[in-house]
């Protein structure tokens, strides 16, 4: 197996991303030794990456992957698209086995305006919170995943946006564990999904890093349907003064009350007007807040009420525990 593996990671693919997520639960490199036994883990290989079986027998021939979808790195990121290629594939493979399992039949109900998706979420919850927005992304038939692994090739990315067939897609990469960060995250991705930014059958969109939008002009206008959907106001910077940690916890609880904004989300657009120095502060808050974890929970959480586990090959669900 040692050629298989060394031309994997040549694509971007370590050797334990291969054995955790794509060869059976059972296998051991040693049952390679004989000829039957490679075959089936060629076969797995094969199934998951795209590549010719011939290719994978021969160890002169470098592998190619399973061609992907065209996608735009957004123009002020350091990432080049490039560099998340075998995350990219990642994410396009678990939403192509993800969508045969989803029990939700819910089509795309179409393109809205931040103020209409708010005024939706708060007429059955009292603030714009990830577990809101999440429940209204699945009604409204937006798929939405957290990939918690990425193969060691790949640099990582804050998220992607783009459809699948006719059905939108938005994946989310951070690490971040607080709801506050990541609902920042599903808003910025939903509206280049609402502004039309991505469409089906055009290009994907990925972003390496959503904290800073720059000049370009769709990520200022997704930055902007984010700051709307979730605050209800066009900027919240005129509101924040400096604070301590403990200080900023009770305005942003305080705001959130007044203006039905999530305090979590609060505190974090108090760093953004603030600069580097305050991201310390306002995690600080988050923890007083009891905002700064269970985010990922919340997330597959509301994937697993859509998905039917029941019927599927113990292969697809391995590949997809990239998602948990």
């Amino acid at each position: 197996m040692k050629d298989l593996y060394a031309r994997l990671e040549k694509a971007g693919f370590e050797r334990s991303f291969v054995v955790d997520n794509c060869l059976p639960d059972w296998w051991d490199d040693e049952l390679a030794e004989i000829p039957a036994n490679r075959s089936i883990a060629e076969i797995a290989i094969s199934r998951h990456f795209g590549c010719d079986i011939a290719d994978l027998r021969d160890s002169s021939k470098e592998l190619r992957l399973r061609d992907l979808s065209p996608a735009r790195m957004k123009q002020n990121s350091n990432v080049l698209l490039k560099d998340v290629a075998p995350g990219r594939f990642v994410a396009e493979r678990t939403i192509a086995l993800l969508t045969k399992y989803i029990h939700s039949t819910q089509s795309f109900t179409g393109y809205k305006d931040a103020n209409q998706v708010r005024d939706s979420i708060l007429k059955s919850t009292p603030r714009v919170t990830l577990e809101a927005l999440l429940k209204w992304c699945w009604e409204n038939g937006v798929i939405v995943v957290k990939l918690g692994r990425f193969p060691n090739g790949s640099k990582k990315f804050d998220g992607m946006a783009m459809f699948y067939d006719d059905r939108p897609v938005i994946i989310l990469g951070s690490a971040r564990k607080s709801p506050a960060w990541l609902v920042f995250h599903l808003a910025h991705e939903l509206g280049h999904i609402m502004h039309g930014h991505v469409r089906a059958g055009e290009k994907s969109i990925v972003d390496g890093e959503i904290a800073t939008s720059g000049s370009d002009p769709c990520e200022q206008e997704a930055d902007a349907f984010a700051t709307k959907l979730l605050t209800g106001q066009p900027s919240v910077s005129n509101l924040i003064t400096q604070k301590s940690a403990s200080d900023l916890a009770s305005f942003a609880w305080a705001v959130g009350e007044r203006l039905a904004i999530s305090p979590g989300v609060v505190a974090l657009f108090y760093a953004h007007s603030r600069g580097q120095k305050s991201w310390g502060t306002a995690n600080q808050a988050l923890a007083l807040l009891d905002e700064h974890e269970g985010a990922h929970e919340l997330i597959s959480a509301a994937l697993d009420a859509h998905i039917d586990y029941e019927d599927m090959p113990e292969s697809t669900a391995r590949f997809l525990s990239v998602l948990h």
